[in-house]
């Protein structure tokens, strides 16, 4: 049902108007008698070899929504009811950003993937809590994904950070800083800042750090020393890219849509390199969650096996819907329980 929706309506319109659509379906759904419970019925899966604790957090699931779907906090619940574990909410500024002007957001239906220069565009980090204060998350993990704000200097970066995370301690369960735009030592700071934060709430909360598009795996290793050595609890590996080489998509097309950030198919090979250097180069002491580029349910399963604690899912929601999160678990399950008949059967031999 949702792939003939999009390729009927959703890849007629933008990218940004399509996914408002999506939510606008899922607000709708709140309030239809015993719509959520039955879209919990066709795509949630509870199985106790699903479930996942990473930084202290139990996950009923490690199979997430990366930042950019539910910028402003307002369907994390709903998201909830298609299945997820979690939801990387933002990218959130301190204060609301209207981001570049549209249109902003483009498909690229030949490499099934998106260009995207939103700019970060959201309603800034009060509008957020207001709507995590009204509705609790219920099932799924919110972890918080924040940046500097675009018109911040690298000194002001600083107190971005110290005031977003003071914020919006009490409302997540973790928090993500987003790399985008920072030196290393400009992070260095940022995150000796807010750890300092931490040391003083009676509560815990994990922090982690997303790398920003095209990290070269020498800004990589210098991430995971600030890491280790802050004794932050985990990295988000990030595929994205700005370049636009090498795409099935016609030249002409691209050269009409112009920079920006490109998500989808086309990235996964860079996502699993990626992934595979910090988990070898750190030996496994960092836990990753995995970002880009995950289409398909055995590229998940693919991820999981390079080193990935959790996976993120973005674009493959987007030209895939809810089906990708339920046949990706499915597909776990079922990994699960031919490892158990497999131990079994060698139990049974060996006796």
């Amino acid at each position: 049902m949702y792939r003939s929706l999009f390729n009927h309506l959703l890849i007629r319109l933008s990218p940004e108007t399509s996914a408002g659509l999506l939510k606008g379906c899922l607000k709708l759904a709140r309030h239809i008698p015993g719509a959520q419970f039955l879209l919990r019925r066709r795509f949630a899966i509870n199985h106790p070899c699903l479930h996942r604790n990473l930084f202290g957090i139990d996950f009923r699931n490690p199979i997430g929504i990366s930042a950019g779907i539910d910028v402003n906090a307002e369907i994390y619940n709903d998201l909830a009811t298609l299945g997820l574990g979690f939801v990387e909410i933002g990218t959130i500024t301190e204060k609301p950003q209207e981001g570049t002007p549209r249109p902003r957001c483009f498909w690229l239906p030949a490499d099934h993937s998106i260009v995207n220069r939103a700019g970060h565009a959201n309603n800034g980090i009060r509008a957020v809590l207001r709507n995590l204060q009204a509705a609790p998350p219920r099932g799924i993990r919110v972890l918080g994904n924040l940046s500097r704000g675009f018109d911040s200097n690298p000194e002001r970066s600083i107190e971005d950070f110290d005031h977003l995370y003071t914020l919006c301690y009490d409302f997540m369960d973790a928090v993500v800083i987003n790399c985008y735009g920072l030196q290393i030592n400009t992070l260095q700071e940022v995150v000796d800042r807010i750890t300092s934060i931490r040391r003083f709430n009676d509560e815990y909360r994990p922090i982690l750090i997303k790398l920003r598009p095209d990290c070269t795996t020498e800004e990589a290793d210098a991430i995971c020393e600030l890491i280790l050595s802050y004794g932050l609890d985990g990295i988000i590996v990030n595929g994205s890219t700005m370049s636009h080489k090498g795409l099935q998509t016609d030249k002409g097309q691209l050269e009409k849509i112009g920079n920006g950030e490109l998500s989808g198919a086309v990235i996964f090979d860079r996502t699993l390199e990626m992934l595979r250097h910090v988990h070898e180069s750190t030996k496994g002491l960092i836990p990753i969650i995995a970002s880009g580029g995950i289409m398909t349910p055995e590229q998940a399963v693919e991820t999981l096996d390079a080193g990935a604690s959790l996976i993120e899912l973005h674009t493959g929601f987007i030209y895939n819907g809810p089906r990708l999160v339920r046949n990706t678990l499915k597909l776990l399950v079922k990994a699960d329980r031919q490892r158990n008949a497999e131990r079994n059967a060698k139990k049974k031999n060996n006796h």
